[in-house]
């Protein structure tokens, strides 16, 4: 064989190791990627307080005088927010922080609306600071 395809083969060979080897690094950085030890965790759930939930519904548009259809809007795009009770009179919501920390209280939302349908009242906070029995409405 002449030098020059000694060369060749050398170069050809040389070129077909390396994408091997580049192939094998790729496939060896994937796999890490998707393992356990680098995958980012999870946040975990969170326990909500009425100061988050206050925030949260100012932030969506949802304080006094606003329209009912604002709060329905709100807890359609809020999935942290479960919708008990939505009358012509009043809602009743929940933030279920029990199904996080069962010895955490969970957070009620009353909406009371006017007649002309916007919101005359609203309280927020845990069950025990109402005086009608909010969890009949959240089964």
């Amino acid at each position: 064989m002449s030098n020059s395809t000694r060369m060749w083969i050398s170069l050809l060979g040389g070129c077909v190791f390396c994408l091997f080897v580049d192939g094998c690094g790729k496939a060896k950085k994937e796999d890490v990627a998707f393992s356990g030890a680098s995958a980012p965790t999870a946040s975990a759930p969170k326990i909500y307080s009425m100061e988050d939930v206050d925030k949260e519904l100012k932030e969506g548009q949802v304080v006094m005088s606003s329209a009912h259809e604002n709060i329905r809007a709100f807890f359609q795009s809020h999935a942290n927010y479960q919708v008990c009770k939505d009358m012509e009179s009043f809602t009743v919501a929940v933030v279920r922080n029990s199904k996080v920390d069962k010895h955490a209280d969970d957070i009620y939302i009353v909406a009371r609306y006017n007649r002309d349908g916007t919101i005359g009242a609203m309280d927020v906070g845990p069950p025990q600071f109402s005086v009608s029995d909010l969890t009949s409405y959240c089964k």
